[in-house]
């Protein structure tokens, strides 16, 4: 009977979203072509010009978990030279194998979601299924090439690399408004305020689950081959124990450093500092590096003690770019991501810097070693190869807190001293995927695609993957952390 339900339900919910589908068809506007970091460049040439071609952008792509159907819609109207407005429509639909358990549980580690699926946000689920059905969207001002300001639901990344450990796209979409500033031609400022959910059932007044954040960044560009970004950001949970504070303006002012700001409020607001750098040599190969401060004091650095709140992440990488025969795009990409244990956590989940559950930073969190590459090569404007490998080493706690779960305050530590990365219980994990993208029509960024992959768990379970389905590449879907 459940399964009735379940499979009735689902079947409702897919209905509902192919006629909005077909509503919108009628509609027809710029197609939006919103590529991830690594196939902009290599598919530019293969993406119509949007003020040519007036077609809507489909896609039906295959997640991480079997069963699962993603839809994504995506449209973009220019209304003139100054003001653009984007638009767009996410669908989830699926199920959830009985070997990830509870299907409100997307990460295995993140033990406490409900009803929140990994990347996606917070579903209607029965059972091992679930539905999804979101706007993705928002609104851009360009008074002039030096200002722009946006609203916006969706997600944005910081970094040259794979991952970020400073803000990245594998977590839920989530509601933020950006300043974009030119102050010269090789300094820019970023601001980004932004509201953020933890999913927590067990509380019944709305704004327990709410939390803000202020970030602000100033890059340096130099002759266009070195840059420099200096990062800070500080987030805050909408309800303290004395009021309802929501989005507390003394954060608004995008020229301010935040950590005196939150010691004159005499607040508990979690704070972080990142740096954010790349050089580029014979405008072919690329180093890269991110750094994250959370909290740190010298002398217990000096003294190499292991001192708790010792609290930072470190990702180091090179990419270059090759041309085989001349015409033929290649791109190779090597990354070294480690955070320390308790970093982005907070004496509470509203301060801890995470979204609807999930990490903000790197999807892992915390107290873990990462190693991964990434090899990309475009035959032509129809074919292209995507060859990946990600070792992760992972320590995990069990009864006693290691510091792997920024969700989990940092307060239930078992001492002061003495922590190091991989404390724990140490998980290992290996995956491998190799994916072949067939361009179906040249009008559409349209891709049919077949992924083959393997993971090794240090458990001894091991296992392949396949999957095929028709993906637009409208942004990243990340399966290689779970």
């Amino acid at each position: 009977m459940l399964l009735k339900k379940a499979k009735t339900l689902f079947l409702i919910k897919s209905m509902r979203f192919w006629i909005f589908f077909i509503f919108l068809f009628a509609f027809k506007s710029h197609a939006q072509d919103i590529l991830p970091n690594r196939f902009s460049d290599f598919l530019k040439d293969s993406i119509p010009d949007s003020s040519a071609h007036k077609n809507i952008s489909l896609s039906v792509m295959g997640h991480s978990y079997v069963g699962v159907e993603n839809n994504q819609l995506f449209n973009r109207l220019h209304l003139g030279p100054k003001l653009k407005f984007s638009k767009g429509v996410f669908t989830a639909q699926g199920a959830y194998l009985f070997y990830l358990g509870d299907p409100r549980n997307a990460v295995k580690s993140y033990n406490i979601h409900q009803n929140v699926i990994s990347q996606i946000g917070q579903s209607n689920t029965l059972g091992h299924y679930f539905v999804n059905h979101q706007f993705i969207g928002g609104v851009r001002f360009s008074p002039s090439h030096r200002f722009s300001v946006g609203i916006q639901r969706a997600k944005f990344f910081i970094g040259e690399g794979y991952r970020s450990i400073i803000h990245s796209d594998a977590m839920s979409p989530h509601v933020y408004l950006d300043l974009q500033m030119k102050f010269h031609k090789n300094i820019s400022y970023s601001g980004y305020f932004s509201h953020y959910r933890e999913q927590n059932p067990f509380v019944s007044n709305p704004f327990s689950n709410q939390k803000f954040s202020s970030a602000h960044s100033l890059t340096f560009t130099i002759k266009n081959v070195l840059k420099l970004g200096f990062y800070e950001t500080v987030m805050w949970g909408a309800k303290d124990t004395l009021l309802n504070r929501g989005f507390d303006i003394r954060y608004l002012n995008p020229f301010v450093f935040y950590r005196p700001v939150e010691y004159a409020n005499g607040s508990s607001d979690n704070s972080l500092l990142g740096f954010n750098g790349s050089l580029l040599i014979k405008k072919k190969y690329t180093l890269y590096a991110q750094f994250m401060l959370d909290e740190f004091w010298l002398p217990e650095i000096k003294a190499r003690n292991g001192w708790w709140a010792n609290k930072y992440a470190l990702q180091v990488g090179a990419k270059a770019d090759f041309k085989i025969n001349q015409k033929h795009p290649l791109r190779i990409l090597g990354e070294f991501n480690t955070v320390r244990p308790f970093t982005y956590s907070h004496h509470r989940s509203l301060e801890s810097y995470t979204n609807m559950n999930e990490p903000i930073a790197h999807p892992l969190g915390a107290n873990f070693r990462e190693l991964l590459g990434v090899a990309t090569f475009k035959l032509n404007k129809k074919h292209l190869f995507d060859l990946k490998g990600v070792l992760a080493l992972r320590g995990l706690s069990d009864s006693v807190n290691v510091g792997e779960n920024p969700l989990v305050t940092y307060t239930t530590r078992a001492t002061d001293y003495g922590h190091t990365i991989l404390q724990g219980n140490l998980s290992k994990r290996l995956q491998l995927n190799f994916r072949y993208h067939y361009k179906l029509y040249a009008k559409l960024p349209l891709w049919a695609f077949v992924d083959l992959g393997y993971i090794k768990r240090s458990n001894n379970d091991s296992s392949p993957l396949i999957s095929v389905g028709i993906s637009s590449l409208n942004f990243n879907v990340y399966n290689d952390f779970y």
